[in-house]
């Protein structure tokens, strides 16, 4: 139904996503207070701290692997779905189309 959108239909969309979010943080929130005087004490371990230690470093350098280097080929735009004129959508600006292709593919389970 095109046209202006009714107002309480967002509204109690909004509502709901609020809602929804509102209690998973509070779910994951109390979740984590109450395993925390589990888990701190296996944190405070050497071998925890050197395990946070070689994981910092591995994502540190990992993040440099995001960056292009000059003279590297650049990125092929994504083809379109419905080719070029089947679609009738605004087209994805290349900026977006370059990020999305910096992120890795779905999990191989």
């Amino acid at each position: 139904m095109p046209g202006r959108p009714q107002v309480r239909r967002l509204l109690t969309y909004l509502v709901v996503i609020t809602t929804f979010y509102f209690v998973v943080g509070v779910a994951v929130w109390t979740t984590a207070r109450a395993g925390m005087p589990v888990v701190a004490p296996l944190l405070e371990t050497p071998a925890a701290r050197g395990a946070q230690l070689i994981l910092g470093i591995a994502l540190f350098a990992r993040s440099f692997r995001s960056i292009p280097r000059r003279g590297a080929h650049p990125v092929k735009p994504i083809e379109p779905m419905f080719g070029e004129s089947g679609c009738s959508a605004r087209p994805v600006p290349r900026e977006v189309l370059y990020f999305w292709q910096l992120l890795p593919g779905p999990p191989n389970w």
